[in-house]
C-alpha cells in the first residue's frame, strides 16, 4: 500500500533567503552621540562659569541669592538699593547672583558677580561670568573670585540666601577690636532668621532684656566681651568706670532722634560695694560740696569726690551739674538726661532662643549712618541677636 501526495500543478514554491536591517542600532548610536555632545557642552558650560573675575582685595560682605528669593523684601529696602541691583532683582531669575559690599577710601562700595546673560552691561566678563562694580579703578588691588564658589553654597533654582562676612570688614568699619580664628563667618537665611556657623550657647539664667533701642547681655567670657565693652564705652561718652567693676551683666540704652543716649541702665550680677558706688558717682560728675573758710573770712565751696566716708548717702538719687539724674541701687545704675519722659521697662518677645542683643530700627538707622551709609530705608525693623540650636542667629521682630 502506498501513500501519494498530489500538489496542484498550478502551485509554485519560491524559496528566498535574505537579511533584515535593525533600525535600533542606528538610534543607539545617535543617542550615544547626543549624550556625548551634551556632556561635553555641560563640561564646557561649567568651565566657562568657573572663569575668575577680579574683585577688590578689601575684606567684604558677600550675599549670594537668586533674584527670585529677594523679590519679597520690603519696598522701602528695595528702594534704598542701587538701581542696577533693583533691575537684577526684578528679573525674578532663579540663577544666583553674588552681591559684595566693601570699604574703599573710607567709603562703602559694592559689586555683583553673576552669569553674563543676566549682568549684560558688566565692567568685566570672563567666559560666562560678568562683574559689575559701583566704582573700581585700575590702581586698586584686586583678587580673583570664582562664581562657582557661590554655587557651592547655593544651588540654582532654590530660593536660598547665603551670607559670608570677612571679619576684618567689621573691625575696619566699626573700629572695634574683633578677632576670630576663622577667615570668614558664614550663614544662611532660614526659617525667617540668619543662622551663622558660629557656636553660640544659650544662657537661660539671665533676666529677659527690655525693649530698649540697644539692649545686650555681657558674656562672662568669649571673643565678644571686649568688643561689646568697647561699644558701651563709646555710648557712655568715655565714662567707662562701670566697665572696670566686676559683674556688669546687662546694658540698656534709649536714644533720641539724633542718636544721643537719653537713658542708660547698667545691671550688675553682684551687689555693689560702697567703693564701687563712690567710683561710679565720681565718674558721672557727682561731687559733694565741702565748705572752706578762706583767709579773708569768706566762705567758699569745693567739690569732693564721693568716698565711703562721705556724709551724703552713696545710694539713691543724685544730680550732677549737667542736669543728669543718677539713680544708684545695689545692683543697678540709671543715668537719665534732663526732661526725659517716663519709660516703661517692657520685656522683649524673643524671636529666637534667649536673645543676647536687641537693636531697634532707630538704633540701626543711627549705626548705619555713623558707618557712612548714604541711602537708608525709611523704616528699619527691630532685630535680635541670640542663639538657635547653639549657633549665632539674627531674627527680626
Amino acid at each position: 500500500m502506498s501513500n501519494e501526495f498530489n500538489v496542484g500543478g498550478s502551485s509554485n514554491f519560491i524559496l528566498a533567503e535574505g537579511k533584515r536591517t535593525n533600525p535600533f542600532g542606528l538610534w543607539w548610536l545617535a543617542a550615544i552621540g547626543l549624550m556625548t555632545a551634551l556632556i561635553c557642552a555641560l563640561i564646557a558650560f561649567i568651565i566657562l562659569l568657573s572663569r575668575p573675575v577680579s574683585i577688590p582685595a578689601s575684606d567684604a560682605l558677600f550675599v549670594t541669592a537668586p533674584p527670585k528669593s529677594l523679590a519679597t523684601i520690603s519696598p522701602s529696602l528695595l528702594e534704598a538699593l542701587p538701581s542696577e541691583i533693583r533691575e537684577i532683582i526684578h528679573t525674578g531669575s532663579s540663577w544666583p547672583i553674588t552681591f559684595g559690599l566693601y570699604r574703599s577710601k573710607e567709603r562703602w562700595q559694592w559689586f555683583m558677580v553673576g552669569p553674563s546673560w543676566m549682568i549684560k552691561d558688566g565692567d568685566t566678563t570672563n567666559g560666562l561670568v560678568s562683574l559689575f562694580a559701583s566704582e573700581m579703578n585700575n590702581t586698586e588691588e584686586t583678587r580673583n573670585f570664582k562664581y562657582t564658589k557661590s554655587l557651592s553654597t547655593i544651588l540654582p533654582f532654590r530660593e536660598t540666601v547665603s551670607i559670608e562676612i570677612e571679619p576684618q570688614l567689621l573691625a575696619d568699619a566699626s573700629g572695634l577690636n574683633i578677632s576670630l580664628n576663622e577667615p570668614s563667618i558664614k550663614g544662611t537665611f532660614v526659617h525667617g532668621m540668619i543662622l551663622f556657623d558660629i557656636p553660640f550657647e544659650s544662657e537661660q539664667q539671665n533676666p529677659p532684656l527690655h525693649t530698649a533701642d540697644l539692649a545686650l547681655t555681657i558674656p562672662k567670657n568669649g571673643i565678644t566681651e571686649d568688643a561689646l565693652k568697647d561699644f558701651i564705652r563709646r555710648l557712655s561718652n568715655g565714662r567707662h568706670h562701670h566697665l572696670n567693676i566686676p559683674g556688669l551683666s546687662q546694658y540698656h540704652v534709649w536714644i533720641d532722634e539724633n542718636g544721643h543716649p537719653t537713658l542708660s541702665k547698667y545691671s550688675f550680677e553682684k551687689e555693689l560695694s560702697e567703693e564701687d558706688a563712690a567710683q561710679l558717682l565720681g565718674a558721672y560728675g557727682f561731687f559733694s560740696k565741702k565748705a572752706v573758710l578762706l583767709p579773708d573770712g569768706t566762705l567758699s565751696y569745693e567739690h569732693v569726690v564721693p568716698t565711703t566716708s562721705s556724709s551724703d548717702g552713696l545710694f539713691g538719687e543724685h544730680a550732677n551739674e549737667q542736669g543728669e539724674l543718677i539713680t544708684l541701687n545695689h545692683q543697678e545704675l540709671f543715668v537719665q538726661t534732663p526732661n526725659q519722659t517716663q519709660i516703661e521697662f517692657d520685656t522683649i518677645l524673643p524671636c529666637n532662643n534667649y536673645p543676647r542683643i536687641r537693636l531697634s530700627g532707630k538704633s540701626l538707622d543711627y549705626i548705619l549712618t555713623s558707618l557712612g551709609a548714604i541711602k537708608i530705608p525709611e523704616k528699619l525693623p527691630n532685630l535680635q541677636v541670640g542663639s538657635y540650636n547653639d549657633r549665632l542667629s539674627i531674627c527680626f521682630e
